[in-house]
Order: C-alpha cells, then sequence, then structure tokens
C-alpha cells in the first residue's frame, strides 16, 4: 500500500499483510481501529492504529512519526 492509499483509510477498513498468515493459514486481516494521523510538516509520515482479535492493538506506518510504529506500511494492502 502507498500513503495516499494509506491516507484514504477510515475506522472500520480492512487491511490484509502480505505474507504474514495466521493459526488458520489464511493471510491476516486486521481492522483500522482510528483515524490515521498524518502531519502538515512531514507528508511522507503517517500512523495507523490497527486492531487484530479482541486484544491485540499496534500501529501501521512509515516515517518520523511521534510514536513507534510496529509494523511497516509496504507490508499491507487494502482489502477491497
Amino acid at each position: 500500500m502507498k500513503i495516499e492509499e494509506a491516507k484514504t483509510l477510515r475506522y472500520g477498513s480492512h487491511l490484509i499483510h502480505k505474507t504474514k498468515r495466521n493459526k488458520s493459514g489464511n493471510l491476516l486481516t486486521v481492522k483500522v481501529n482510528g483515524i490515521p494521523k498524518t502531519w502538515k510538516t512531514r507528508p511522507n509520515a503517517i500512523r495507523i492504529p490497527a486492531k487484530y482479535g479482541l486484544y491485540e492493538y499496534f500501529q501501521i506506518g512509515c516515517g518520523l512519526t511521534d510514536k513507534p510504529v510496529d509494523s511497516h506500511i509496504e507490508d499491507w494492502d487494502i482489502v477491497k
């Protein structure tokens, strides 16, 4: 996924990982759990909150963000 595509994400969108698989062998699918954070002074930075399962939360993003990201944005695609 590119930064332009990531900026169009909204709460409730679903993302799929390109290589990671869950226990049943399907590609890992997560839900966007908030509004993607962008900065006016850093147009190449984005941080997307994501949720997997009931209790697992993490950040997807790239660039210089205010918090560390757990996964890079290029490893994910938008579920259509």
